[in-house]
């Protein structure tokens, strides 16, 4: 975590990356300059903010899925190998 210092941002507005209730990440903007944020750019980072956090939930869900099919083709593999051999037996 990287802390900013407040006598270089006087001005700074930190979002949450929320998806269903869960917290992600935070994202930080902040002004060398001092300035007021206003309700458009609070809203418009918040919508940022809910977007950037259903990505990361789909690249979360995505990497489990990938976990899941490689899972899923080993045991494909050896089922498949054990099932040829009590064919080849079978056959005899």
């Amino acid at each position: 975590m990287t802390m900013l210092p407040a006598n270089e941002y006087p001005s700074a507005m930190v979002i949450p990356l929320v998806f269903q209730e869960r917290v992600s990440g935070v994202i930080c903007i902040a002004e060398h300059q001092p300035r007021q944020f206003t309700v458009y750019d609070t809203d418009l980072m918040t919508s940022v903010g809910r977007e950037i956090a259903v990505a990361i939930e789909n690249a979360r869900l995505y990497g489990n899925q990938r976990h899941i099919t490689e899972q899923l083709s080993m045991s494909e593999g050896k089922y498949a190998g054990s099932f040829n051999w009590l064919a080849m037996l079978y056959c005899y």
